[in-house]
């Protein structure tokens, strides 16, 4: 059995187990390549759940990966492609938000200044521009961490990775339009009418 290429003391892929990761790139190449979207694949919804689930979810989908790799060999990755992809998903996943990690989003605000608590509805809209934490859904889209809504057009307001200030999302463009520096004063635009999207 080969050595594994990286050793990780604690796992590289959010709801992969470091043991899974360790494991798969222990393998032997012409087994290796055909398991690394593994790695991603475990990132998406339906992993997330109890230790017996995302078991069986491990173990089918292992399965399936092997029945594959056998009927179709050419299909195979190469290693370099499979720590590629690897490391180009995992530099996503650092720019998309969770509340367990949100370094690089200037949200210090949401947390400090009450909004996390109570939020903001707007009687005018019957809308929540401000969602108190406990009501969060965060847009797991890179480099965005919403936390309140325009009410119209699927529009968010939220924090841009790296970047200062409060925003808007327009999802169908996919565009950003920086509305304030900070959420007191996009909260008092918003209800003045000098804010609006």
């Amino acid at each position: 059995m080969d050595a594994p290429l990286l050793v990780f003391e604690t796992t590289p892929v959010p709801g992969v187990p470091v043991e899974i990761v360790q494991y798969l790139l222990s393998l032997p190449d012409e087994v290796r390549q055909g398991f690394g979207s593994f790695l991603l694949d475990s990132t998406v919804d339906g992993f997330d759940g109890t230790p017996e689930t995302s078991a069986r979810l491990w173990r089918d989908e292992l399965q399936r990966r092997c029945d594959d790799a056998t009927a179709r060999p050419e299909r195979l990755l190469t290693i370099e492609e499979v720590m590629r992809n690897l490391r180009d998903h995992l530099a996503q996943l650092r720019r998309t938000p969770y509340l367990t990690h949100l370094t690089g989003y200037n949200c210090y605000d949401y947390f400090t200044g009450g909004w996390a608590e109570r939020g903001h509805y707007d009687e005018a809209s019957r809308t929540w521009v401000v969602l108190p934490l406990s009501e969060l859904r965060p847009e797991q889209r890179a480099g965005f961490f919403a936390v309140g809504r325009a009410g119209v057009d699927g529009i968010l307001f939220g924090y841009r990775y790296g970047h200062r200030g409060v925003w808007a999302l327009y999802p169908v463009d996919q565009e950003f339009k920086h509305l304030a520096p900070n959420l007191s004063e996009f909260v008092q635009g918003w209800w003045a009418g000098t804010i609006t999207v």
